[in-house]
């Protein structure tokens, strides 16, 4: 079955209907193009799986307990100082298209809350996954594109993010 917008629109009712309102406790990335957040939410734990694998990618909720590097990815770092103990606000669909953004409600250095948007965009090789400020400037990418990448986005730190 293809996970097209249709079948991600039901993952998503379903994920936002649990996680909504939940805690991400811990930020795993379990490969090269995947991330795993756990998150109490209603006082169930759930495993919330990303992936921008270029064969499969997918955005749903698993049991499995995948082993982690010894050795934190940079990526997984930046997620963890910027979303982990965060509150999960909501999580979305842009119309039928395959993005998905999870907004997260966060605390910066000085303790004043702020709004960051885990980003998942879930489309085949071109799949990736991207943590944003509320205003869009893009903090990291697990698949970055600069431009000699792509003439018509970059996804690098710094840069706003535009939808695909």
């Amino acid at each position: 079955m293809p996970y097209d917008g249709i079948v991600l629109s039901g993952a998503v009712w379903e994920i936002n209907g649990l996680l909504s309102g939940g805690r991400i406790e811990k930020v795993f990335q379990t490969g090269r193009y995947e991330i795993t957040l756990l998150c109490h939410s209603r006082s169930d734990k759930y495993r919330l799986l990303i992936s921008a694998d270029p064969e499969h990618p997918r955005l749903h909720l698993t049991k499995s307990k995948k082993e982690n590097p010894m050795i934190a990815p940079p990526f997984a770092m930046v997620l963890r100082k910027h979303i982990q103990g965060g509150r999960i606000a909501g999580i979305v669909q842009e119309g039928y298209d395959r993005v998905v953004t999870m907004t997260v409600e966060t605390h910066n250095e000085m303790g004043d809350p702020v709004n960051k948007k885990l980003i998942a965009e879930i489309m085949g090789k071109y799949s990736n996954i991207i943590l944003t400020s509320d205003q869009g400037t893009i903090f990291d990418a697990i698949r970055r594109v600069d431009e000699e990448m792509s003439s018509v986005r970059e996804v690098m730190p710094g840069r706003l993010y535009r939808l695909p």
